[in-house]
């Protein structure tokens, strides 16, 4: 028995010299970043000029804060101002600015060495009329001016497709009887 274990340690030990001389040292694998898309639903559809919420998760075998991150347009191109990922990876983002069409958004973390992930879903903007809405406010229902006195004509606008500044308001007025 004991003539047996020294020949397997005489054995053993040139084949463990003839591993080492082949040895390569350690090896490191850049592993691509993983994405997630958690909202909206892949499919959803929303009226044109409605704010989406877009949210989803990034992780990568690297630290996070070195991630380049991206949320792509397939309509409308890369969202500008997305904020890096928190510490646990998540990243959030709203838009109202959507064009109308079919899109598909891509979240996209690319790590300093190149490597890549990617994740999309699809979601359509649907074109809303462009008629914006008017409420005259004042005068009231009844009420009366007086010829050469000033009078307040006051009116609530709101366009969900054009800012305030952009709407032309014109009011007309026919003289009544008294």
């Amino acid at each position: 028995y004991r003539c047996g274990a020294k020949m397997r340690s005489k054995l053993l030990f040139p084949l463990l010299l003839l591993s080492c001389n082949n040895d390569k040292g350690v090896i490191i694998y850049n592993m691509d970043p993983a994405t997630a898309l958690l909202e909206p639903m892949d499919g959803d559809v929303f009226d044109e000029g409605e704010p989406i919420l877009f949210s989803g998760t990034v992780n990568d075998d690297s630290d996070l804060e070195y991630l380049d991150v991206q949320l792509l347009s397939s309509l409308d191109g890369e969202f500008l101002d997305v904020a890096p990922p928190d510490p646990n990876g998540y990243i959030e983002y709203t838009s109202a600015s959507l064009t109308e069409g079919v899109h598909t958004i891509t979240l996209r973390a690319i790590d300093e060495d190149g490597a890549q992930g990617d994740s999309s879903l699809t979601i359509e903007v649907l074109d809303v009329p462009d008629i914006p809405s008017i409420e005259v406010i004042h005068p009231a229902g009844g009420e009366v001016g007086l010829e050469g006195f000033p009078f307040v004509f006051m009116a609530y606008a709101e366009d969900r497709q054009d800012p305030p500044e952009d709407l032309l308001i014109e009011m007309s007025a026919t003289p009544g009887r008294s």
